[in-house]
């Protein structure tokens, strides 16, 4: 299992997958949040900047968003300040359906 970044991302570039970008993502996550923020809007929960969102409102995304997420998220973009343009569209989508999903929740109706 490889145990720098370096080789981390070495090994997500070769193609050897997604138990390499866990890799990474749970690597990452000891080191604490920092001031990063779940992306939920309106949540104010701190979480490592290499995930979207704190436990709860991840899990409350549809799989398809989380999917996408997760996709097109690319280890190490957090630490570059470089993510991809389907990584900052499929975050994008996700916090409307957010805003949407709290919208229900309070009983407003919304046109989806």
């Amino acid at each position: 299992m490889p145990e720098t970044l370096f080789e981390r991302m070495t090994a997500i570039a070769r193609g050897e997958g997604i138990a390499a970008k866990a890799a990474h993502v749970r690597s990452e996550a000891v080191k604490g949040a920092g001031a990063h923020h779940c992306h939920w809007p309106g949540c104010t929960r701190r979480v490592p900047p290499s995930m979207w969102g704190c436990r709860d409102h991840w899990f409350r995304l549809p799989r398809n968003l989380r999917t996408r997420i997760w996709s097109a998220y690319r280890a190490g973009q957090e630490i570059s300040k470089t993510p991809s343009r389907e990584y900052v569209e499929a975050s994008r989508e996700a916090q409307e359906w957010a805003r949407k999903d709290d919208l229900r929740e309070r009983g407003w109706e919304y046109d989806l």
